[in-house]
C-alpha cells in the first residue's frame, strides 16, 4: 500500500461529528439510545472513549459485531459513568452484542428472553412513570454465515411473542 490507505479504517468519531442535528439532540429530554456496528470492540475502544468524552448525555450504546470472546475481560471495556454488558458469540469468531448503559438509568438484564440461538442482549428499564421499557439488542449472522443458526427466525419470533404480552413497552 502506498501508505495512505488503511485496509480497514472502521468507525472514526470524525463520521459522527458529521450529523449536524446530534448535539440538538442530545440536549434534548427523553432517553438516547444509540447504535453502532462496531466490527470489533477491542480494536474500536479509543473510538468509543472519544464518542462519550464528545457527546455527552448518551444513556445507552448498544453493539454489535463486538467480536469479544469469554477470555476478553469485562475490565477491558469500562468507560467510566457506564455499566458494560456483553453477549459473545458461543460457536466460532466475530458477532456478539453489547451495551454501555449510563449509571444514571434504572435497569434490569433479563437473561430470561435470551438463548444461544440469537445473539441478543434484553435490557428492562425503569421508567420513574409509565410501563417499563424492554430494548433488544442482537445481530444474526448473513444468511452466507456457516454462524447463521437455522432456527433463528423460529426462536426470535417465540421471543418477540413472549414479551409481546408483557406490561413493558
Amino acid at each position: 500500500m502506498c501508505g495512505d490507505i488503511d485496509s480497514c479504517p472502521g468507525p472514526q468519531v470524525d463520521e459522527i461529528r458529521c450529523v449536524p442535528k446530534l448535539s440538538t439532540l442530545l440536549d434534548q429530554g427523553g432517553l438516547k439510545i444509540f447504535h453502532q456496528n462496531v466490527r470489533g470492540l477491542f480494536s474500536n475502544r479509543l473510538y468509543l472513549t472519544e464518542l462519550f468524552q464528545n457527546f455527552k448525555g448518551i444513556d445507552i450504546l448498544t453493539l454489535s459485531e463486538t467480536h469479544i470472546t469469554e477470555q476478553d475481560p469485562e475490565s477491558l471495556f469500562e468507560i467510566p459513568g457506564y455499566t458494560f454488558v456483553s453477549n459473545y458469540r458461543k460457536t466460532g469468531k466475530g458477532g456478539g452484542v453489547a451495551a454501555y448503559i449510563s449509571n444514571n438509568i434504572v435497569w434490569e438484564r433479563r437473561q430470561d428472553l435470551e438463548n444461544e440461538v440469537v445473539e441478543s442482549i434484553w435490557i428492562e428499564i425503569t421508567l420513574k412513570h409509565g410501563k417499563n421499557i424492554l430494548i433488544g439488542i442482537f445481530y444474526r449472522p448473513p444468511d452466507s454465515s456457516k454462524y447463521l443458526h437455522r432456527d433463528f427466525n423460529n426462536t426470535f419470533n417465540e421471543v418477540l411473542s413472549s414479551v409481546s404480552s408483557e406490561p413493558s413497552e
